[in-house]
């Protein structure tokens, strides 16, 4: 009787182990995978794509707008094609036009990779079309730069600037003329 009774109050009380919090949940969750729980894991895990471990990070308390040692947050990492990251993100409140140190946004990024589906997704969440990153480059130039036309005529229909020039002098068009992306050059011709 005895046993039983204190087995009683154990359970009334609350004696034994506490249950862990969602936070701590998800830290041990991260730390299982034998993740650490810093600014630069977390900005990495979205550079990869790696939606699971961005939750966990969520869940554990990390700030969706914390940035790397060189002042990227998640947006920017996820923003090299992972959409499934970047709507998450921009869903738990991530700063659409974060910058990074070297002025960068989400937007010049998915744009400078090609990935359109990002690049209508953050215009859609309010990225800044004509945002200019140091000396002067946008999402359109960088779009110009690497031949991506479908990029190029998406930012160009949502506002985009085509004749804004870098401190250098260069517009999207001449960036494309350099690189040999003649469709994009054709493109920019016909407006």
């Amino acid at each position: 009787m005895r046993l039983l009774s204190g087995l009683l109050v154990g359970l009334v009380l609350g004696c034994g182990d506490d249950p862990l919090s969602p936070e701590e949940t998800a830290r041990a969750a991260l730390s299982d995978r034998g993740i650490a729980y810093t600014d630069s894991a977390f900005v990495a895990a979205a550079d990869d794509g790696d939606l699971d471990v961005v939750r966990l990070f969520v869940e554990a308390g990390m700030s969706v707008d914390v940035r790397d040692e060189y002042g990227y947050t998640a947006l920017h990492g996820a923003a090299l094609g992972h959409l499934d990251v970047v709507e998450y993100l921009v869903g738990q409140g991530a700063v659409v036009n974060a910058r990074a140190d070297n002025g960068f946004t989400a937007l010049h990024l998915a744009a400078s990779w090609g990935h359109l589906d990002v690049v209508e997704y953050l215009v859609g969440q309010g990225a800044v079309v004509n945002a200019m990153y140091k000396r002067g480059y946008t999402a359109l130039y960088w779009a110009a730069w690497n031949g991506h036309l479908s990029v190029v005529r998406y930012l160009v229909e949502h506002g985009a600037s085509f004749g804004m020039e870098t401190d250098s002098g260069f517009t999207p068009r001449d960036v494309a003329v350099l690189k040999g992306h003649t469709d994009v050059v054709e493109y920019f011709d016909s407006l």
